[in-house]
């Protein structure tokens, strides 16, 4: 046990409410955190799509530039770790969770109301965890409006950046709704060629940086990585670290007899065959002697899904004895381009144009490949589901990806992986992969190797309590 006292604030969690891995962090982090003896909540906006009986805390006055804005609490009684809601109709009363023209005032009120709620409830921590741009600017808020505040006094930060890409960019009139002077509109704190940057504020005031794998983290210090902020987040490389992200093993479990056709685990990985005949008959597939590959993913030019569009049409005309899988939702280019491979191969492609938990589920457990070749992926989620379900990856070798698979040798290894972002690397990479499959005693002992790993939150709340001790032990 610990005496630690933490706060995990997000614009997202799951399952509340959700766009991307954020929300599965924030869902699952706070609750291995407590597992671990940690006294931590939990703070997020209150969404219009966020239903269900929710109790009342408080409410109070939150000061945004000349305007007073009432403030609402409400708290999930329910939840293993409390998670409280902040809520203001005008602001988050809304279809959506971003997109909207007064995104920076919205999150600007969330980030405030989140510190005055603290104090409301007299819940001093002693580190804030932050999450992404919509967050950031909670170490800016500390140190420049409450500094004079005993209570905020020493509560130190630690700024996560789950995706650099997304940076929070406005107008300098943030500094007069924040409540900050012009001295924190410099090129060394939040201002970004003449905006105001809700990411590079955080960057600039928080006691510490993580990303969400150790490889990204060095990667974000190069202008091929870094979003423009590579040398602002290189003056603080001393502050930066990578904890690759987990996944919650109670909710991917290949022996849940609720979510698969025919539970299976690593001590009797018989059923995974009958989960991929199952589920090739619902969606319309044939049966084949060859591997079955899936993918699950955000339909996103970051997830290199040129490449797999590229290959598998070329592989499908070669080869008669596979099929492919894929299951999302994103960008109309890929979601048809998917569709149409579907035509052109009926019975041996399966393009599911949607997102459905359960059956990403079943296609985990019933691929034999799975496909990640990213051009970029800071941490990535898939790769990890896919190993405990023990579907053997291929993934480009970058970010959370170099991290977390290694290309089988012997008796080592979990995946294939392939450098350049070219057809020829991604295709050279697949085919090693269909070779080993077809070594049937090889191939079980790579399955039995990924189902053993342990990628769960357990052992990355490890990594973030130690982290948190050392921020909080450091003086300045």
């Amino acid at each position: 046990m610990t005496d630690m006292r933490t706060v995990y604030i997000s614009a997202e969690m799951s399952p509340y409410a959700k766009t991307g891995g954020l929300a599965d962090v924030a869902g699952s982090l706070p609750k291995a955190l407590k597992r671990n003896g940690i006294d931590v909540i939990s703070i997020m906006p209150r969404y219009r799509s966020i239903e269900g009986d929710l109790e009342y805390v408080t409410d109070f006055a939150v000061q945004m530039d000349d305007i007073t804005r009432t403030c609402i609490v409400r708290k999930d009684g329910r939840s293993k770790s409390p998670v409280f809601f902040i809520d203001n109709y005008s602001l988050f009363d809304r279809t959506g969770i971003y997109g909207h023209f007064d995104d920076g005032l919205r999150y600007a009120f969330f980030c405030k109301a989140a510190l005055i709620f603290l104090k409301k409830i007299d819940f001093r921590p002693d580190l804030i965890n932050l999450n992404d741009w919509h967050t950031a600017p909670i170490a800016m808020i500390l140190k420049e409006v409450f500094k004079n505040d005993d209570f905020y006094k020493d509560i130190k930060t630690l700024l996560s950046i789950h995706n650099l890409k997304y940076q929070g960019l406005f107008g300098k009139d943030m500094l007069r709704i924040f409540g900050v002077s012009e001295q924190a509109f410099t090129p060394d704190k939040a201002e970004f060629y003449g905006r105001f940057n809700f990411l590079k504020a955080g960057i600039s005031y928080s006691d510490q940086i993580s990303t969400v794998s150790r490889t990204y983290a060095r990667e974000i210090l190069t202008p091929q990585f870094g979003e423009g902020l590579d040398g602002h987040l290189a003056e603080r490389k001393h502050k930066l670290t990578g904890i690759v992200n987990g996944i919650d093993n109670e909710d991917f479990d290949p022996s849940n007899k609720n979510d698969m056709f025919f539970p299976y685990s690593v001590n009797d990985i018989r059923n995974k065959s009958l989960n991929k005949i199952r589920l090739h008959e619902i969606l319309g597939l044939r049966k084949k002697e060859g591997p079955a590959f899936g993918i699950v993913s955000r339909l996103d030019d970051q997830k290199g899904l040129h490449l797999v569009l590229d290959t598998m049409k070329d592989m499908l005309k070669e080869r008669k004895d596979i099929t492919f899988l894929l299951l999302g939702t994103g960008d109309p280019f890929y979601e048809n381009g998917f569709k149409e491979l579907q035509r052109e191969f009926p019975g041996d492609v399966s393009a599911n144009i949607e997102f459905d938990l359960k059956l990403a589920k079943h296609i985990y457990a019933g691929s034999d490949i799975f496909l990640m070749p990213s051009k970029f992926e800071p941490c990535g989620l898939g790769q990890l589901i896919s190993l405990r379900y023990g579907t053997v990856p291929v993934v480009r070798s970058t970010g959370g990806l170099k991290d977390t698979v290694f290309t089988v040798a012997g008796d080592e290894g979990n995946g294939f992986t392939f450098e350049e972002l070219t057809a020829e690397a991604f295709k050279a990479a697949v085919n090693k992969a269909i070779d080993h499959y077809y070594d049937h005693d090889e191939w079980i002992k790579t399955v039995k190797r990924a189902m053993s790993e342990d990628n769960s939150w357990n052992k990355a709340a490890v990594e973030y309590i130690s982290l948190y001790k050392k921020v909080i032990a450091r003086n300045g």
